[in-house]
Protein backbone atom coordinates (compact mmCIF):
# COMPACT_ATOMS: atom_id res chain seq x y z
CA UNK A 1 0.00 0.00 0.00
CA UNK A 2 2.80 2.70 0.73
CA UNK A 3 4.57 1.76 -2.40
CA UNK A 4 1.25 2.91 -4.52
CA UNK A 5 0.95 6.09 -2.71
CA UNK A 6 4.88 6.34 -2.64
CA UNK A 7 4.76 6.45 -6.87
CA UNK A 8 1.88 9.10 -6.81
CA UNK A 9 2.16 11.61 -9.08
CA UNK A 10 1.51 15.24 -9.11
CA UNK A 11 -1.08 14.71 -11.49
CA UNK A 12 -2.79 11.96 -9.38
CA UNK A 13 -2.32 14.00 -6.11
CA UNK A 14 -4.19 17.02 -7.79
CA UNK A 15 -6.71 14.71 -8.54
CA UNK A 16 -7.26 13.09 -5.56
CA UNK A 17 -7.36 16.54 -3.73
CA UNK A 18 -9.72 17.80 -5.92
CA UNK A 19 -12.10 14.38 -5.29
CA UNK A 20 -11.69 14.31 -1.58
CA UNK A 21 -12.19 18.27 -1.36
CA UNK A 22 -15.71 17.29 -3.10
CA UNK A 23 -16.54 14.83 -0.74
CA UNK A 24 -16.16 16.98 2.30
CA UNK A 25 -17.04 20.27 1.53
CA UNK A 26 -19.06 20.04 -1.84
CA UNK A 27 -22.22 18.20 -2.89
CA UNK A 28 -23.29 16.77 -6.45
CA UNK A 29 -25.29 19.73 -7.19
CA UNK A 30 -24.29 22.75 -5.76
CA UNK A 31 -26.80 25.64 -5.65
CA UNK A 32 -24.28 28.40 -5.66
CA UNK A 33 -20.37 27.88 -6.99
CA UNK A 34 -18.48 28.20 -3.84
CA UNK A 35 -15.23 28.41 -2.34
CA UNK A 36 -15.12 24.50 -2.54
CA UNK A 37 -16.04 24.05 -5.76
CA UNK A 38 -13.46 26.88 -7.43
CA UNK A 39 -10.98 24.56 -5.26
CA UNK A 40 -12.38 21.44 -6.88
CA UNK A 41 -11.62 22.77 -10.15
CA UNK A 42 -8.44 24.42 -9.37
CA UNK A 43 -7.21 21.03 -8.60
CA UNK A 44 -9.04 19.18 -11.23
CA UNK A 45 -7.57 21.71 -13.50
CA UNK A 46 -3.66 21.33 -12.43
CA UNK A 47 -4.60 17.17 -12.97
CA UNK A 48 -5.62 17.59 -16.41
CA UNK A 49 -3.47 15.19 -18.82
CA UNK A 50 -1.65 16.32 -21.79
CA UNK A 51 -2.87 13.94 -23.89
CA UNK A 52 -6.65 14.70 -22.85
CA UNK A 53 -7.17 14.63 -26.81
CA UNK A 54 -6.51 10.70 -26.81
CA UNK A 55 -9.64 9.22 -26.69
CA UNK A 56 -12.26 7.29 -29.30
CA UNK A 57 -13.74 8.78 -31.99
CA UNK A 58 -17.31 8.21 -30.37
CA UNK A 59 -15.95 10.26 -27.63
CA UNK A 60 -14.35 13.18 -29.54
CA UNK A 61 -17.91 13.48 -31.54
CA UNK A 62 -20.06 13.46 -28.55
CA UNK A 63 -17.89 16.09 -27.17
CA UNK A 64 -18.14 18.16 -30.23
CA UNK A 65 -21.12 17.79 -30.79
CA UNK A 66 -22.60 18.93 -27.14
CA UNK A 67 -20.10 21.49 -26.64
CA UNK A 68 -21.61 23.35 -30.30
CA UNK A 69 -24.77 22.72 -31.45
CA UNK A 70 -26.93 22.77 -28.05
CA UNK A 71 -24.96 25.58 -26.86
CA UNK A 72 -25.92 27.54 -29.97
CA UNK A 73 -29.53 26.67 -29.96
CA UNK A 74 -29.84 27.98 -26.03
CA UNK A 75 -28.00 31.33 -27.28
CA UNK A 76 -30.91 31.88 -29.71
CA UNK A 77 -33.25 30.53 -27.40
CA UNK A 78 -32.35 32.90 -24.79
CA UNK A 79 -31.42 30.56 -22.24
CA UNK A 80 -30.77 32.20 -18.75
CA UNK A 81 -26.74 31.95 -18.91
CA UNK A 82 -26.96 30.19 -15.46
CA UNK A 83 -28.93 27.44 -16.61
CA UNK A 84 -27.00 27.02 -19.21
CA UNK A 85 -24.01 26.79 -16.93
CA UNK A 86 -25.78 24.89 -14.78
CA UNK A 87 -26.40 21.84 -17.68
CA UNK A 88 -23.01 22.15 -19.48
CA UNK A 89 -20.96 21.37 -16.20
CA UNK A 90 -22.16 18.05 -16.07
CA UNK A 91 -22.14 17.26 -19.69
CA UNK A 92 -18.41 18.18 -19.00
CA UNK A 93 -18.36 15.32 -16.12
CA UNK A 94 -19.18 13.33 -18.65
CA UNK A 95 -16.29 13.40 -21.17
CA UNK A 96 -13.62 13.09 -17.89
CA UNK A 97 -11.83 10.22 -19.89
CA UNK A 98 -11.29 12.96 -22.67
CA UNK A 99 -9.12 14.97 -19.84
CA UNK A 100 -7.48 12.87 -17.26
CA UNK A 101 -5.75 9.96 -18.54
CA UNK A 102 -5.72 7.14 -16.52
CA UNK A 103 -5.00 2.83 -17.54
CA UNK A 104 -4.25 0.02 -16.14
CA UNK A 105 -5.11 -2.11 -12.93
CA UNK A 106 -2.92 0.57 -10.87
CA UNK A 107 -5.04 3.45 -11.90
CA UNK A 108 -8.20 1.11 -11.35
CA UNK A 109 -7.92 1.08 -8.02
CA UNK A 110 -6.50 4.58 -7.55
CA UNK A 111 -9.71 6.10 -9.09
CA UNK A 112 -11.83 3.23 -7.09
CA UNK A 113 -10.13 4.19 -3.54
CA UNK A 114 -11.07 7.66 -4.14
CA UNK A 115 -14.65 6.94 -4.99
CA UNK A 116 -15.00 4.77 -2.11
CA UNK A 117 -13.80 7.29 -0.09
CA UNK A 118 -16.08 9.93 -1.22
CA UNK A 119 -19.11 7.41 -0.81
CA UNK A 120 -18.14 6.78 2.58
CA UNK A 121 -17.77 10.84 3.29
CA UNK A 122 -21.23 11.14 1.92
CA UNK A 123 -22.76 9.03 4.15
CA UNK A 124 -21.54 10.30 7.16
CA UNK A 125 -22.41 13.72 5.83
CA UNK A 126 -26.33 12.66 5.15
CA UNK A 127 -26.38 11.02 7.97
CA UNK A 128 -24.93 13.55 10.00
CA UNK A 129 -27.87 15.83 8.76
CA UNK A 130 -30.05 13.77 10.94
CA UNK A 131 -28.16 13.93 14.15
CA UNK A 132 -30.79 16.20 15.90
CA UNK A 133 -33.25 13.09 15.31
CA UNK A 134 -30.83 10.90 16.78
CA UNK A 135 -33.36 9.69 19.43
CA UNK A 136 -36.40 8.88 16.95
CA UNK A 137 -34.84 6.51 13.97
CA UNK A 138 -37.83 6.82 11.91
CA UNK A 139 -37.40 10.44 11.91
CA UNK A 140 -34.24 9.55 9.81
CA UNK A 141 -36.74 8.34 6.93
CA UNK A 142 -36.90 11.01 4.21
CA UNK A 143 -36.07 13.90 2.97
CA UNK A 144 -33.06 15.54 4.72
CA UNK A 145 -33.02 18.41 6.87
CA UNK A 146 -29.66 19.84 4.72
CA UNK A 147 -31.18 18.80 1.17
CA UNK A 148 -28.67 18.06 -0.51
CA UNK A 149 -29.63 14.29 -0.88
CA UNK A 150 -26.05 13.29 -1.19
CA UNK A 151 -26.95 9.60 -0.21
CA UNK A 152 -28.66 9.30 -3.51
CA UNK A 153 -25.10 9.82 -5.37
CA UNK A 154 -23.62 7.33 -7.41
CA UNK A 155 -20.38 7.16 -5.38
CA UNK A 156 -22.41 5.81 -2.62
CA UNK A 157 -23.72 2.96 -4.20
CA UNK A 158 -20.41 2.40 -5.55
CA UNK A 159 -18.80 2.00 -1.82
CA UNK A 160 -21.69 0.38 -0.66
CA UNK A 161 -20.99 -2.77 -3.51
CA UNK A 162 -16.89 -2.26 -3.12
CA UNK A 163 -17.44 -2.83 0.83
CA UNK A 164 -19.88 -5.80 0.06
CA UNK A 165 -17.99 -7.48 -2.15
CA UNK A 166 -14.99 -7.12 0.16
CA UNK A 167 -17.08 -8.43 3.02
CA UNK A 168 -17.84 -11.37 1.34
CA UNK A 169 -15.17 -12.61 -0.82
CA UNK A 170 -13.54 -15.84 -0.72
CA UNK A 171 -10.13 -14.26 -1.22
CA UNK A 172 -10.04 -12.07 1.96
CA UNK A 173 -9.53 -13.25 5.62
CA UNK A 174 -11.72 -12.80 7.98
CA UNK A 175 -9.74 -9.99 9.90
CA UNK A 176 -10.34 -8.08 6.21
CA UNK A 177 -13.90 -9.06 5.99
CA UNK A 178 -14.94 -7.63 8.93
CA UNK A 179 -13.60 -4.01 8.60
CA UNK A 180 -15.39 -4.12 5.19
CA UNK A 181 -18.77 -5.22 6.56
CA UNK A 182 -18.70 -2.37 9.09
CA UNK A 183 -18.24 0.26 6.81
CA UNK A 184 -20.95 -1.13 4.38
CA UNK A 185 -23.63 0.03 7.39
CA UNK A 186 -22.43 3.42 6.52
CA UNK A 187 -23.86 3.71 3.10
CA UNK A 188 -26.14 1.05 3.20
CA UNK A 189 -28.34 3.20 5.88
CA UNK A 190 -27.47 6.30 4.44
CA UNK A 191 -29.54 5.20 1.45
CA UNK A 192 -32.02 3.38 3.56
CA UNK A 193 -32.71 6.80 5.35
CA UNK A 194 -33.90 8.21 1.89
CA UNK A 195 -35.52 5.37 0.58
CA UNK A 196 -33.59 4.86 -2.53
CA UNK A 197 -35.47 1.98 -3.59
CA UNK A 198 -33.42 0.83 -6.95
CA UNK A 199 -30.29 1.75 -4.93
CA UNK A 200 -31.85 -0.98 -2.07
CA UNK A 201 -33.12 -3.29 -4.47
CA UNK A 202 -29.45 -3.70 -6.22
CA UNK A 203 -27.85 -3.84 -3.03
CA UNK A 204 -29.93 -6.68 -2.14
CA UNK A 205 -29.40 -8.49 -5.38
CA UNK A 206 -25.60 -8.21 -5.73
CA UNK A 207 -25.27 -9.35 -1.91
CA UNK A 208 -26.89 -12.36 -2.93
CA UNK A 209 -25.03 -13.22 -5.88
CA UNK A 210 -21.83 -12.35 -3.49
CA UNK A 211 -23.12 -15.20 -1.22
CA UNK A 212 -23.71 -17.48 -3.82
CA UNK A 213 -20.15 -17.04 -5.05
CA UNK A 214 -18.78 -17.17 -1.28
CA UNK A 215 -21.29 -20.70 -1.63
CA UNK A 216 -19.20 -22.13 -4.20
CA UNK A 217 -15.57 -21.69 -2.87
CA UNK A 218 -16.51 -21.27 1.11
CA UNK A 219 -19.39 -23.41 1.71
CA UNK A 220 -19.35 -23.05 5.43
CA UNK A 221 -18.57 -19.34 5.33
CA UNK A 222 -21.59 -18.88 2.99
CA UNK A 223 -24.00 -20.72 5.43
CA UNK A 224 -23.13 -18.30 8.62
CA UNK A 225 -22.59 -15.43 6.66
CA UNK A 226 -26.02 -15.95 4.89
CA UNK A 227 -27.62 -16.94 8.38
CA UNK A 228 -26.11 -13.94 10.05
CA UNK A 229 -27.73 -11.59 7.48
CA UNK A 230 -30.97 -13.33 7.77
CA UNK A 231 -31.07 -13.23 11.45
CA UNK A 232 -30.27 -9.23 10.90
CA UNK A 233 -33.04 -9.09 9.08
CA UNK A 234 -35.83 -10.57 11.21
CA UNK A 235 -34.34 -9.18 14.78
CA UNK A 236 -33.39 -5.69 13.97
CA UNK A 237 -36.86 -3.34 13.98
CA UNK A 238 -35.68 -0.48 12.18
CA UNK A 239 -35.48 -3.15 9.38
CA UNK A 240 -38.43 -3.50 9.43
CA UNK A 241 -39.83 0.09 9.63
CA UNK A 242 -37.73 0.46 6.48
CA UNK A 243 -39.55 -1.92 4.59
CA UNK A 244 -42.36 -0.73 5.93
CA UNK A 245 -41.22 2.65 4.91
CA UNK A 246 -40.20 1.51 0.91
CA UNK A 247 -43.68 -0.17 0.59
CA UNK A 248 -45.79 2.99 1.55
CA UNK A 249 -43.27 4.81 -0.79
CA UNK A 250 -44.14 2.55 -3.52
CA UNK A 251 -48.06 2.72 -2.69
CA UNK A 252 -47.86 6.39 -2.56
CA UNK A 253 -45.95 7.01 -5.85
CA UNK A 254 -45.45 4.18 -7.76
CA UNK A 255 -42.26 5.16 -10.16
CA UNK A 256 -42.60 8.62 -9.35
CA UNK A 257 -43.95 9.41 -12.93
CA UNK A 258 -40.97 8.25 -14.50
CA UNK A 259 -43.23 7.46 -17.67
CA UNK A 260 -44.89 10.43 -17.65
CA UNK A 261 -41.50 12.63 -17.89
CA UNK A 262 -40.49 10.71 -20.46
CA UNK A 263 -44.11 11.50 -22.72
CA UNK A 264 -43.51 15.12 -21.81
CA UNK A 265 -40.20 14.77 -22.95
CA UNK A 266 -41.20 13.12 -25.94
CA UNK A 267 -43.89 15.51 -26.09
CA UNK A 268 -41.94 18.75 -26.14
CA UNK A 269 -39.49 17.53 -28.66
CA UNK A 270 -41.42 16.22 -31.24
CA UNK A 271 -42.80 19.59 -31.88
CA UNK A 272 -40.39 19.88 -34.77
CA UNK A 273 -37.96 18.00 -36.65
CA UNK A 274 -35.20 20.32 -35.89
CA UNK A 275 -36.53 19.85 -32.03
CA UNK A 276 -36.49 16.31 -32.29
CA UNK A 277 -32.90 16.12 -34.03
CA UNK A 278 -30.85 19.01 -32.20
CA UNK A 279 -33.08 19.55 -28.75
CA UNK A 280 -34.26 22.67 -26.92
CA UNK A 281 -30.49 23.66 -26.14
CA UNK A 282 -29.14 23.92 -22.84
CA UNK A 283 -30.53 24.90 -20.24
CA UNK A 284 -33.95 24.48 -21.82
CA UNK A 285 -37.56 24.26 -19.33
CA UNK A 286 -39.77 21.48 -18.84
CA UNK A 287 -42.73 21.55 -16.57
CA UNK A 288 -41.86 17.86 -15.69
CA UNK A 289 -44.59 15.55 -13.97
CA UNK A 290 -42.41 13.87 -11.83
CA UNK A 291 -41.78 17.11 -9.44
CA UNK A 292 -45.44 17.85 -9.58
CA UNK A 293 -45.73 19.80 -13.26
CA UNK A 294 -42.98 22.40 -12.32
CA UNK A 295 -40.49 24.29 -14.63
CA UNK A 296 -36.96 22.59 -14.08
CA UNK A 297 -34.36 22.55 -16.32
CA UNK A 298 -33.77 18.49 -15.11
CA UNK A 299 -35.69 14.96 -15.78
CA UNK A 300 -34.23 11.94 -13.96
CA UNK A 301 -32.87 10.04 -16.58
CA UNK A 302 -29.49 10.82 -18.64
CA UNK A 303 -31.06 9.56 -21.67
CA UNK A 304 -34.64 11.77 -21.43
CA UNK A 305 -32.12 14.74 -20.23
CA UNK A 306 -29.88 14.22 -23.72
CA UNK A 307 -32.74 13.65 -25.86
CA UNK A 308 -34.87 17.38 -24.26
CA UNK A 309 -31.52 19.46 -24.41
CA UNK A 310 -29.59 18.17 -27.02
CA UNK A 311 -31.53 15.98 -29.40
CA UNK A 312 -31.64 12.46 -30.80
CA UNK A 313 -27.87 12.39 -32.21
CA UNK A 314 -26.59 13.40 -28.90
CA UNK A 315 -28.50 10.49 -27.06
CA UNK A 316 -27.06 8.59 -30.07
CA UNK A 317 -23.43 9.67 -30.04
CA UNK A 318 -23.52 8.68 -26.44
CA UNK A 319 -24.62 5.50 -26.33
CA UNK A 320 -22.00 4.74 -29.49
CA UNK A 321 -19.59 6.49 -26.75
CA UNK A 322 -20.66 4.27 -23.78
CA UNK A 323 -21.17 1.35 -25.14
CA UNK A 324 -17.42 1.16 -26.63
CA UNK A 325 -16.27 2.15 -23.35
CA UNK A 326 -18.60 -0.86 -22.37
CA UNK A 327 -17.02 -3.13 -25.16
CA UNK A 328 -13.04 -2.72 -24.34
CA UNK A 329 -13.88 -2.87 -20.84
CA UNK A 330 -15.16 -6.27 -21.17
CA UNK A 331 -12.01 -7.76 -21.11
CA UNK A 332 -10.90 -6.99 -17.85
CA UNK A 333 -14.34 -6.77 -15.94
CA UNK A 334 -14.92 -10.42 -16.89
CA UNK A 335 -11.90 -11.32 -14.89
CA UNK A 336 -12.80 -9.12 -12.25
CA UNK A 337 -16.38 -9.48 -11.91
CA UNK A 338 -16.86 -7.31 -9.12
CA UNK A 339 -16.20 -4.14 -11.16
CA UNK A 340 -19.55 -4.61 -13.46
CA UNK A 341 -21.62 -5.06 -10.18
CA UNK A 342 -19.54 -1.72 -8.81
CA UNK A 343 -20.27 -0.08 -11.95
CA UNK A 344 -23.48 -1.24 -13.65
CA UNK A 345 -25.44 -0.15 -11.14
CA UNK A 346 -24.23 3.28 -10.55
CA UNK A 347 -24.53 4.17 -13.77
CA UNK A 348 -27.78 2.08 -15.79
CA UNK A 349 -29.83 3.89 -12.39
CA UNK A 350 -28.57 7.39 -13.47
CA UNK A 351 -29.31 6.29 -16.59
CA UNK A 352 -32.82 5.65 -16.23
CA UNK A 353 -33.76 6.54 -12.94
CA UNK A 354 -32.16 9.56 -10.83
CA UNK A 355 -30.53 12.59 -11.63
CA UNK A 356 -27.49 11.20 -9.75
CA UNK A 357 -25.86 11.96 -14.03
CA UNK A 358 -25.42 15.40 -12.96
CA UNK A 359 -22.93 14.84 -10.57
CA UNK A 360 -19.04 14.57 -10.22
CA UNK A 361 -19.46 11.33 -9.39
CA UNK A 362 -21.16 10.09 -12.63
CA UNK A 363 -18.20 11.73 -14.44
CA UNK A 364 -15.85 9.48 -11.92
CA UNK A 365 -17.72 6.46 -12.86
CA UNK A 366 -17.42 6.47 -16.77
CA UNK A 367 -13.80 7.58 -15.83
CA UNK A 368 -13.38 4.28 -13.90
CA UNK A 369 -14.97 2.59 -16.39
CA UNK A 370 -12.49 4.37 -18.88
CA UNK A 371 -10.07 2.87 -17.60
CA UNK A 372 -10.92 -0.48 -16.77
CA UNK A 373 -11.06 -0.63 -21.00
CA UNK A 374 -7.43 0.63 -21.24
CA UNK A 375 -6.01 -1.87 -18.53
CA UNK A 376 -4.16 -4.06 -20.22
CA UNK A 377 -2.47 -7.21 -17.66
CA UNK A 378 1.04 -8.06 -17.85
CA UNK A 379 1.58 -11.26 -19.66
CA UNK A 380 1.29 -14.11 -16.98
CA UNK A 381 0.22 -11.88 -14.15
CA UNK A 382 -2.81 -13.61 -12.95
CA UNK A 383 -3.23 -11.73 -9.75
CA UNK A 384 -6.59 -10.15 -8.83
CA UNK A 385 -6.79 -6.43 -8.93
CA UNK A 386 -7.18 -5.31 -5.07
Amino acid sequence: MWGFWKNITFRQLSFALAVLLYGCFSSPTPDDFGPAEIGVFAFLFLSLSPSFLSGNGYALAFAAYGLSVPLTIAIIHGHAAGQIIRDVIPFIFLLMPLLFYYRGERDVKFLSILTVSVGLIFSLRSLGSFASDIADPMQWLGTPPDLLYLANSPEVLFAAIYLLHNALSADKKWFQRIPSALLACLPLLAMATLVQRASLLYVVACSFIFICVLFSAKRKTAIFIGCSAWMLFLTVPFIEDIFRQLSFKTQMVGLNSRGNEWKEVITHVSSSTLSLLFGKGWGAELENPAVGGLRVIFTHSLLSSLLLKAGFISLFLFLLYLFNLARDASRFITREYKYFFMLAGPLLIGLTLYASYKSFGYGLLILILASCAKSKRLEGDTRPVP
